[in-house]
């Protein structure tokens, strides 16, 4: 079947891939005709699309890069100006150990001071995989703020932490909301010529 041929001749693809990169110079890039049919599709959905309308799920998205320049709003603040429908916010957060579980203040704050992301390599705390959604309660002139990260997942209960870094807070797009599932995005396989691929890879036998 054609499934069976294509999955026979993935090896041999890979190995293809790896050959010619094998003998491209450092700094350089192999470009791939995608092909008139995709050449095509892009230049119709380049002059047809449009904007999410309004009413729609997405007639207020908003790219994360954009909302990193803007100032995180309290939970009070969200009510009169909402982010747009597709960003959360994330925070910083491991599990506490058992000696942590019961270290908490009389309104159930726990100190969250601690949770400063710090990457050997420099990367920000927006690569971490200890992101939790979270709701800023409310921000502090010191550079620390209240949080709560709202019962989820693997989480039983709804864990309130108190002088919280507000560093330690990021936008984050919410699950099926990212561009990739705008109205009308573009959408098109990319074909490869024939002559890209040695004869004897075409054989199905």
């Amino acid at each position: 079947t054609a499934s069976n041929h294509s999955i026979s001749l993935m090896p041999n693809f890979f190995l293809f891939l790896f050959l010619t990169l094998s003998f491209t110079f450092c700094h350089r890039q192999i470009f791939i005709d995608y092909g008139p049919n995709w050449e095509e599709a892009w230049e119709l959905h380049k002059n047809t699309w449009k904007p999410p309308a309004a009413g729609s799920p997405f007639q207020d998205y908003m790219p994360i890069k954009v909302m990193n320049e803007l100032d995180l709003r309290d939970v009070d603040e969200l009510k009169e100006n909402p982010y747009p429908n597709n960003v959360v916010t994330a925070c910083y957060w491991y599990e506490f150990d058992e000696e942590q579980e019961d270290e908490h203040d009389e309104e159930g704050f726990y100190n969250g001071k601690n949770y400063v992301y710090i990457d050997k390599n420099g990367g920000r705390v927006n690569i971490s995989t200890d992101l939790w959604e979270c709701e800023l309660l409310e921000e502090f002139d010191d550079g620390t703020c209240d949080v709560v990260i709202h019962a989820q997942e693997d989480l039983e209960e709804d864990v309130y932490l108190t002088q919280y870094p507000v560093k330690s807070i990021v936008f984050r797009t919410k699950a099926n909301k990212s561009d990739q599932h705008l109205p009308g995005a573009f959408r098109h396989f990319i074909e490869m010529e024939e002559s890209l691929f040695p004869n004897k890879w075409k054989n199905s036998d």
